[in-house]
C-alpha cells in the first residue's frame, strides 16, 4: 500500500540492513569514511538508528552526519494526536495537500501535478506509527554523536523551534545553521539557496574528514 507503514522501526530495519551490507563490502571496514545525509523523513530515519543503537562519537559508523530539515514533530502534530483515535476509526486516508515547500516554482509544479512516485493521499496509519516514534524518539538518551543540522526557518512541514530543540537535547555535539527563508524541500530550494547551503556544508565536511572537498 502506497504512503503508509505499520511502524517507523520497519524504516529502520530496513536502513540497518543496508548498513550490513554496506561495511561488510567495504575494503577499510567500518573505519572508512562514511558520511550520512537525510532530509525530512531520512533525517528521522538516521535519528532513529543512531539513538535507538546508543552510538556514541566513538562508536559511530559515520565520520558525519548531516540532517537537512529533519522530521522530529510534524507542523500541527498536536491535531493529529488528539483526532488520530478517532479519524483512525472511521477513515484509512486523507488526501495530501502539498504546500509551498520550495522557492523554486517549477519544482512545486513537477510534485504537484507530475511526479508519478507522489501518493495523492496519505495513510492514517502512517500518522499513527508517526505519533508512536515522536514519543519513542524523546525517550531516549542523549549521545554526543558528531550532527550538523540544516534547517530553513520557512518551513511549513516541521515544527523545526521544537525540533531543534530536541535534537539540541539529544546530540550535544550538534551544530546548527540556518537557511533563511528556507523552506522544507532543502535539496530542491531554489538556486541561491542550495548554494548557501551546500557552500556550509562543504566547509563542515572539510572539517570532519580532514581531507580536501570539492564543492557542490
Amino acid at each position: 500500500e502506497q504512503a503508509t507503514i505499520r511502524d517507523f522501526q520497519e524504516y529502520d530495519a530496513v536502513f540497518s540492513g543496508l548498513m550490513d551490507q554496506i561495511t561488510e563490502n567495504m575494503d577499510d571496514g567500518p573505519a572508512s569514511k562514511l558520511v550520512a545525509f537525510g532530509q525530512s523523513t531520512g533525517g528521522a530515519i538516521l535519528i532513529n538508528y543512531l539513538l535507538k543503537r546508543g552510538f556514541n562519537v566513538e562508536t559511530c559508523p559515520f565520520n558525519d552526519v548531516i540532517l537537512l530539515a529533519p522530521l522530529v514533530r510534524p507542523v500541527g502534530w498536536r491535531k493529529g494526536v488528539i483526532f488520530h483515535p478517532v479519524v483512525s476509526l472511521f477513515m484509512k486516508q486523507m488526501k495530501r495537500k502539498h504546500g509551498d515547500s520550495s522557492s523554486d516554482e517549477e519544482f512545486l509544479d513537477f510534485v504537484r501535478s507530475q511526479d508519478p512516485l507522489q501518493s495523492l493521499y496519505l495513510s492514517v496509519q502512517w500518522v499513527g506509527a508517526l505519533i508512536r516514534w515522536m514519543r519513542f524518539i524523546e525517550a531516549q538518551p542523549a549521545t554526543d554523536v558528531n550532527l550538523f543540522v540544516v534547517q530553513g526557518d520557512n518551513d511549513g512541514t516541521v515544527d523545526w523551534r521544537h525540533n531543534m530543540k530536541v535534537l539540541e537535547a539529544k546530540f550535544t555535539a550538534r551544530e546548527l545553521f540556518i537557511l533563511e527563508d528556507g523552506r522544507h524541500h532543502l535539496v530542491n530550494e531554489s538556486r541561491d539557496k542550495r548554494a548557501d547551503m551546500y557552500q556550509r556544508i562543504t566547509e563542515r565536511l572539510k572539517q570532519t574528514l580532514n581531507t580536501p572537498v570539492p564543492a557542490a
